[in-house]
């Protein structure tokens, strides 16, 4: 009897609790004990499986939210050797504010250099300090200050080492600057009477 254990796979950029798996990288992870020259083939259900019908291809999508069991039929010297199950569980990636695009950004007053704005990786639905985050300026804290004109992007990974992506795009702003004062006056003429 051959155990495979459960097989994890990050959720995509739709957080569903569906996502594709790599059959090829499920079988990587028991092929040491398999026999020399056997096939692994893997299917949706135990009848599927003996009859050796309706076989999965080598990329599968759960069609059962965020956990489904699939069979695993080894062969060997064109002999069934093995019929297992292998649980592929889907891990949800961080869900984040969307992207801060060129359409509305966020603008940074040139006036104000050196004082900075504060940017945040803005992880929805939990605490920020559950994740680990890596900004494009190297940092890895939950939010940076900045003072500079250009497009940031932080990554923010789970502990499941699940990840997610969001950018930033920050542009200049200056304070209005007066260049001319027009005095524009009108001469009243003396008052007049009216009767």
């Amino acid at each position: 009897v051959i155990t495979v254990d459960p097989f994890e796979q990050c959720d995509d950029e739709q957080v569903d609790g569906f996502t594709e798996f790599n059959l090829n990288d499920v079988t990587a992870t028991f092929q040491s004990m398999l026999p020399a020259n056997a096939t692994v083939s893997y299917y949706e259900t135990l009848d599927d499986a003996y009859a050796e019908t309706n076989g999965l291809s080598a990329t599968f999508t759960n069609t059962t939210i965020d956990q489904q069991t699939i069979y695993v039929r080894i062969e060997s010297n064109s002999q069934c050797y093995a019929i297992s199950t292998v649980d592929l569980i889907v891990l949800y990636i961080p869900i984040l504010e969307p992207d801060v695009t060129a359409d509305n950004p966020i603008y940074y007053c040139l006036n104000s250099y050196p004082e900075t704005i504060r940017l945040f990786g803005g992880v929805l639905f939990d605490l920020p300090n559950n994740y680990y985050y890596l900004w494009s300026t190297g940092e890895n804290t939950s939010f940076i200050d900045i003072n500079e004109v250009r497009t940031y992007s932080v990554t923010v990974t789970d502990p499941n080492g699940c990840s997610n992506e969001r950018s930033i795009v920050v542009v200049a702003s200056e304070i209005p600057t007066i260049d001319e004062v027009l005095n524009i006056s009108a001469k009243l003429s003396s008052p007049s009477t009216v009767s």
